[in-house]
């Protein structure tokens, strides 16, 4: 997620701190923070970790996706220039559905300890994110100025978005239109992946280096999506949910291997692509290892909690140095 995505025009007197450059992608970190919620609360059903943790971690990634859907409320109000460049980028478009997907992982979390408040939230996210995808994917056929060379691993937020909802759907939502999400991610996961494994592995033109953590992306869609399957099934261990957990898995090595090439990637606002995919992951595995508990799942479960604890939390932790330090609403360079 970006902070130098979408250029905003600037004046002498505008090169300070300013909402009018708060960069959508900053939701990101909602989506980390909520999904690592879920995390801790189901290392409270398995193995009785004090749920007080959990709740913590919702309240307060309740509290900063309130804060910020205010703040870019009044961004909208007061600097609609600004918005508009940042929701036609080429790069920044997809980040857009950030917003959406923050508003179902809010209300997956908030499932079981509040689901009068989760149901709606559920709704408006689904329908919102069906919605974005269709923009999105008609705006990425009718523009020449989209190409292989901006696609980016956030191609895969608007249209892979949906495969959130059926995580919830049973208990606070529609299990038909989860299926129906499921499906529309699914499909579009298997179109997206080859396109971005080109340009990941042959473009030309690689990736800008700020961009780099984004690759963490592509291991959400396998997490999520096993973690929806299981939701709508409940069968863990059925041959396609096998699938989609290798995968997984094998994306999450790759994205593990390239450690000493990522940490070299100057701390940023981009930084907070990985916390969702981490937080996706550690759920996934520990679904795994509560179906599979005899051929080491529960130690790869602990292994992914404990992970995702630290990249979250030291993702959140940097990027609210930066806004403290005022180096984190500014224009793009």
């Amino acid at each position: 997620m970006t902070n130098e995505s979408a250029p905003v025009p600037a004046t002498k007197s505008d090169v300070h701190p300013s909402l009018a450059h708060l960069p959508v992608s900053i939701f990101a970190l909602v989506m980390g923070t909520g999904v690592l919620a879920m995390v801790w609360r189901q290392a409270h059903f398995m193995w009785g970790i004090p749920r007080l943790i959990s709740d913590l971690l919702l309240v307060v990634a309740g509290t900063l996706f309130l804060t910020l859907v205010t703040a870019y409320l009044v961004k909208v109000a007061r600097y609609p220039q600004a918005v508009r460049a940042e929701v036609s980028h080429p790069i920044s478009m997809p980040f857009v559905s950030t917003i959406t997907v923050a508003t179902l992982v809010i209300a997956t979390a908030l499932a079981d300890p509040l689901p009068q408040l989760a149901a709606p939230l559920w709704w408006i996210g689904t329908v919102c994110q069906l919605l974005m995808m269709v923009v999105i994917i008609s705006a990425w056929w009718r523009r020449p100025d989209i190409t292989l060379d901006t696609m980016t691993p956030a191609w895969l937020i608007p249209v892979v978005g949906n495969i959130i909802p059926p995580l919830a759907a049973r208990k606070v939502g529609s299990v038909e239109l989860g299926w129906f999400c499921f499906g529309a991610a699914i499909i579009f996961w298997l179109g997206l992946l080859p396109l971005l494994l080109h340009r990941i592995l042959t473009a030309t033109t690689p990736l800008p280096t700020k961009l780099l953590p984004t690759l963490a992306i592509l291991v959400a869609p396998p997490s999520v999506g096993f973690s929806s399957w299981y939701r709508l099934t409940g069968e863990a261990l059925a041959p396609a949910a096998r699938v989609l957990y290798a995968a997984a898995v094998i994306f999450a090595l790759l994205v593990l291997v390239q450690v000493d090439r990522l940490r070299r990637v100057p701390f940023a606002l981009p930084y907070a692509a990985y916390t969702f995919p981490a937080g996706a992951f550690a759920v996934a595995t520990g679904i795994m290892a509560q179906a599979n508990p005899a051929v080491g799942y529960t130690v790869i479960a602990v292994i992914a909690l404990v992970l995702a604890t630290v990249v979250v939390l030291g993702v959140f932790s940097g990027i609210v140095g930066l806004a403290v330090s005022k180096r984190l609403f500014l224009p793009a360079h």
